[in-house]
């Protein structure tokens, strides 16, 4: 799999209603996550156009070389603050470690490139002209007493090979972290379809609401039976706050919200049907159209189980 199938993966790993909602909580961490996911597509695309942006040029080969170590340098750090979004560490990868000492001597301080014990020491870094070529560069560098040049050539092939499989490594383990988050969030409501929420009783409910609405003297029958639907409701709704998927699913939201209206009119109408203007249709219209939003509501259910594993 290429490095843009698994950041496609990813984005479609977050950007679901659940995830996402989850991540937003924190948006600067959601805003980084996005930008970090944009850079390493973005960078990648400036590493795969290195091949054909030299030239004879000496001024074009340096641009271009430059170019690709900072395209390297970029995306690293794009990745390691895709996993800090996250909450996922990247550990640190020695083929990258590589890559990125090779840019730092050459392109981020190659006057200047301070020790690592004596801050008060540096080495220097330029690069051969002469050398120059598609796929080659030589370096000649100081030690940090000044007391020599040594010179290191490096392969551009091997380094672009070194960042795609070490960058390639980085996003299997943030992918394999968050597949593994999922499997443990689904593993916490295994065995408790949403579809058990919906007792099998429903159909008989609604008929004797429909049946109580018609008769004055069986309106207590009604409301009883109401009062059961709209605590099912409720539990649907507590179920899908458990799990994460409310508030986060705006559609679900909305569909749940669809029925509240007709509960709270169809209740107070069966409570005092004199004190409450109504059209004569109205009562009996309401119970199917609230019946209707329930069957909607279990395909959801149903829906939501099969993503989970439940076969119920």
């Amino acid at each position: 799999m290429d490095l843009a199938d698994v950041i496609r993966e990813i984005r479609d790993f977050v950007n679901a209603p659940r995830r996402q909602y989850a991540i937003m909580q924190d948006r600067r961490a959601w805003f980084q996550l996005c930008a970090s996911m944009d850079l390493v597509e973005d960078s990648q695309l400036a590493i795969d156009a290195y091949p054909g942006a030299t030239s004879d040029s000496d001024g074009a080969h340096y641009l271009a070389v430059y170019g690709l170590l900072q395209a390297f340098f970029l995306q690293q750090d794009a990745v390691e603050h895709l996993g800090r979004a996250l909450g996922i560490p990247i550990s640190e990868d020695q083929e990258l470690k590589a890559v990125r000492e090779a840019r730092n001597d050459i392109v981020g301080h190659p006057t200047m490139r301070r020790g690592k014990k004596k801050k008060e020491a540096f080495t220097t870094h330029s690069i051969s002209r002469w050398s120059l070529s598609t796929d080659a560069i030589e370096v000649y560098s100081s030690d940090e007493q000044a007391s020599s040049l040594y010179q290191r050539r490096f392969r551009i092939s091997v380094l672009i090979e070194k960042q795609r499989q070490g960058i390639a490594r980085a996003l299997s383990a943030i992918q394999s972290e968050l597949a593994r988050r999922e499997r443990e969030h689904v593993a916490k409501f295994s065995g408790q379809p949403l579809t058990a929420v919906f007792p099998q009783t429903l159909d008989y409910t609604f008929s004797k609401i429909a049946e109580g609405i018609r008769s004055a003297g069986l309106h207590g029958l009604a409301r009883a039976n109401l009062q059961s639907v709209a605590a099912i409701l409720a539990s649907f709704r507590d179920t899908l706050v458990q799990r994460g998927e409310l508030p986060a699913n705006e559609h679900l939201e909305y569909d749940l919200a669809q029925l509240d209206y007709p509960l709270e009119r169809l209740a107070k109408y069966l409570d005092d049907p004199d004190g409450l203007s109504l059209s004569a249709a109205l009562p009996e219209i309401y119970p199917c159209y609230i019946e209707r939003k329930f069957d909607d509501l279990i395909a959801i259910a149903k829906e939501i189980d099969s993503e989970y594993g439940e076969n119920a």
